[in-house]
């Protein structure tokens, strides 16, 4: 059944779960779960824990539903909660992998490709999630947001509490840092 919430704009909504209207909560959590689920996917290495900290963001969202600002955006302030979830889930559990790791099945293989060219595709996608892994939280995470999560350089200095200029020097760092380990792993193999 749809929800006659389904059509009203977020700020309706938010003002709506506030007063206790559990559904148009979920219509709010429908629309943007997609974006947070994504992020968490990225830097979460298995589905339990992808879910205990998709828990964790979707109940901050509720508590902290009330003091959120109307002028914001929803889906930022709900991935900045996922990205400090993830780094608190990180800092309990600092010796886990950091990244899911690829498969054939993903975006990065093609059906029509090779056998072989699979295996490299899947090979590379390891050593990047690899190198990833490696970086410190603040190079991993800009580059997740702007690589993998595709967000805007605005949005990703918002998620980021930084400005655009920081954000732009934070990714050249990153890129420039990832690709140094990259090379290291590939001469010492």
């Amino acid at each position: 059944m749809v929800s006659p919430c389904g059509s009203l704009p977020d700020e309706v909504l938010i003002e709506m779960a506030v007063a206790g209207r559990s559904d148009c909560f979920s219509v709010l959590v429908d629309r943007h779960l997609t974006a947070v689920r994504r992020h968490v996917r990225a830097m979460v290495p298995n589905e339990p824990d992808q879910e205990d900290v998709m828990q964790e963001v979707l109940l901050k969202v509720w508590r902290h539903l009330a003091d959120f600002r109307l002028e914001c955006n929803l889906r930022t302030w709900m991935i900045k909660i996922a990205i400090n979830e993830t780094r608190q889930w990180h800092r309990r559990r600092p010796s886990r992998q950091v990244l899911q790791p690829l498969d054939d099945s993903g975006p990065i293989a093609s059906m029509q490709d090779s056998p072989e060219k699979r295996l490299l595709r899947s090979e590379a996608g390891r050593a990047v999630q690899r190198g990833l892994a490696a970086l410190p939280a603040k190079y991993r995470d800009v580059l997740v947001l702007r690589y993998i999560e595709e967000t805007t350089g605005e949005d990703t200095a918002t998620f980021l509490g930084v400005t655009v200029p920081a954000m732009k020097t934070r990714t050249f760092r990153a890129r420039r840092l990832l690709a140094t380990k990259l090379r290291q792993w590939n001469r010492a193999a």
